[in-house]
C-alpha cells in the first residue's frame, strides 16, 4: 500500500466501473482539483439525465483523490459514511465537474465536503467520511512495539 499518489491517482482511474462511466480528471497535472464526466448512454437513466445513483460514486471518487493527496506512508482509506442531495437534474450531453475539500482531519478519519457541478450550477453535494485505513506492514509494525514495549514492562 506504499503507493505515490500518481500511483493512487492512475489505480483509480483504471478500475473497470470507474472507465465505464467515463470519469476522468480535471486537471491531469493535479489530480486534487477533481474529476469531470460527460452525461452520455454510459450514465444516463431513462429519461435522459445523469443517472442518480452514479452521483455518489462521483462524488466518492473526486474525495478519495482530494484525501489521498494527504495519506502518510503505509495509509489509505475507505468510504465510512455518506450523505448526498441531488439539487438538479443533468441532461445528456452536459459535462460535469465534482470536486472535494477535505474539512478536517481526524486522527482515524477524513471528513470532506464534494460538490458537483454543470454549467457553474450546483447540481449535487455530499458529506464524506473516509476511514484511515493501515497496510498490513504498518499494522504488524505497531503490533512489533506494542509486544516491545508489553515485554519491556
Amino acid at each position: 500500500m506504499n503507493e505515490t499518489y500518481d500511483e493512487i491517482v492512475a489505480a483509480v482511474l483504471e478500475l473497470p466501473l470507474h472507465k465505464a462511466v467515463g470519469i476522468g480528471l480535471i486537471d491531469a497535472n493535479d489530480p486534487a482539483r477533481g474529476i469531470v464526466v460527460e452525461v452520455d448512454d454510459r450514465n444516463v437513466n431513462p429519461l435522459g439525465n445523469l443517472h442518480g445513483g452514479i452521483v455518489p460514486l462521483l462524488l466518492d471518487i473526486a474525495s478519495y483523490l482530494a484525501a489521498a493527496e494527504l495519506f502518510e506512508p503505509g495509509t489509505n482509506a475507505v468510504t465510512a459514511s455518506n450523505s448526498i442531495s441531488l439539487l438538479r437534474p443533468v441532461q445528456a450531453g452536459e459535462k460535469v465537474k465534482v470536486t472535494a475539500e477535505v474539512d478536517r482531519l481526524g486522527r482515524n478519519a477524513f471528513f470532506l465536503t464534494a460538490r458537483a457541478t454543470c454549467n457553474d450550477q450546483l447540481v449535487a453535494t455530499g458529506q464524506i467520511v473516509k476511514a484511515v485505513i493501515l497496510d498490513e506492514a504498518t499494522i504488524e509494525a505497531v503490533d512489533a512495539v506494542v509486544a516491545r514495549a508489553a515485554e519491556a514492562s
